[in-house]
């Protein structure tokens, strides 16, 4: 049986997206992950329903912004008052999905009710043990920030224990033969189980990962700080930063070509503010460390903050001389960059080239120079 491409059309282009607002451990990633390891198990069964089993992995973990803790019955809500599904399903079947997205969850006492839900809470199993001590420690950081860094590695220690030690509950409920899944539970609790080592595997891991900095309502910077994967997991009046920057001289503006890894796209200098920085000391830094420019300070202004969700975005804005002959670009992040006049930009925009998140505070840098000309 193979699904259907317009039910695997409104998936990727409707319910995808709402996983841009989860936490990257419950992000698009992990639900591809799911969805292959899903139909993988799922073919071995006699009169399953593999569009069924594509769905539940698809909408298992749709709610985990909204209520972590209780993300298994916001998701089952969901699919369940989903009226598009009912363009592919009828109405048993899906109850039958939205049963098996509310028992997907291993810490969950029962057993799964159905066997969807068998194979979504089998799949649901990541099988990487640096990508579990990176997910628990971020979970960590931001949910019990309060606590100090051998308080939080003993944390993570020993939740890994109960959870995939030797009678930890993930342990049980496993539901089809997986040799990759065995083998990632003896690995990843010898490791806990050896404090001197996990205490060293996971300090490495927390060096590498990028931590923003949180503000408040008024733009205040809180003793807080928040993984970047994690950074749209914040609620009520707290907030992560990014700053944009736009060079102008002879009426023209300096723009990058972005990187493959950055969708190739044409846009202006700007960045996350990381912990411990502002706004102005990020866009000096993004400025050197993408170009090769180094600003001249008392040129430099902040024209304008915009606001939304929970992120700040200030707005930077100079007219200074640059020789791109001279640029140190930095190559992982940008392919070229070059000069454009304001006619070459809106040319951009109207062919859908230049990046959408630049276009509003191009706009408004546009009015500032009207207001300063």
């Amino acid at each position: 049986m193979n699904i259907r491409n317009d039910l695997k059309d409104y998936i990727e282009n409707v319910i995808f997206k709402e996983y841009e607002k989860n936490e990257v451990g419950h992000g698009i990633n992990h639900i591809k992950y799911v969805i292959r390891r899903s139909l993988m198990f799922a073919r071995d069964i006699d009169n399953i329903n593999l569009e069924m089993v594509y769905v539940v992995a698809a909408y298992h973990d749709i709610g985990h912004h909204i209520d972590y803790k209780n993300h298994e019955k916001v998701s089952a809500d969901i699919l369940l008052n989903d009226n598009k599904l009912k363009e592919f399903f009828n109405e048993e079947e899906i109850n039958i999905m939205s049963i098996a997205v509310e028992d997907h969850r291993a810490s969950n006492n029962s057993i799964p009710r159905n066997i969807y839900g068998k194979i979504v809470s089998s799949a649901d199993r990541n099988t990487s043990v640096d990508e579990t001590l990176r997910r628990c420690y971020s979970h960590n950081l931001t949910h019990r920030n309060n606590l100090t860094l051998e308080e939080r590695l003993e944390e993570c220690r020993l939740f890994l224990l109960k959870k995939f030690g030797i009678n930890g509950y993930a342990r049980d409920k496993i539901f089809f033969k997986d040799l990759e899944y065995d083998k990632y539970l003896d690995d990843l609790t010898k490791l806990a189980s050896n404090k001197e080592e996990f205490d060293k595997k996971i300090k490495k891991i927390g060096e590498f990962m990028e931590y923003l900095q949180v503000f408040d309502e008024f733009k205040n910077k809180l003793d807080e700080k928040i993984d970047r994967e994690l950074k749209k997991t914040l609620t009520g009046n707290k907030y992560f930063m990014i700053v944009l920057l736009f060079i102008e001289n002879d009426n023209k503006f300096l723009l990058q070509k972005t990187s493959v890894k950055r969708n190739s796209e044409i846009a202006t200098t700007g960045g996350h503010v990381s912990y411990g920085d502002d706004g102005y000391i990020t866009v000096i830094k993004e400025a050197k460390e993408e170009l090769g420019i180094t600003l001249d300070k008392q040129l430099l202004k902040l024209v304008d903050t915009i606001k939304w969700n929970n992120c700040y975005m200030e707005i930077y804005y100079t007219n200074q001389s640059v020789d791109i002959d001279s640029l140190m670009i930095q190559e992982d992040e940008v392919e070229s960059v070059n000069w454009y006049s304001i006619d070459e930009i809106n040319e951009l925009i109207n062919d859908n080239k230049f990046r959408k998140g630049n276009i509003k505070p191009f706009e408004r840098i546009l009015e500032y120079r009207k207001g300063v000309t």
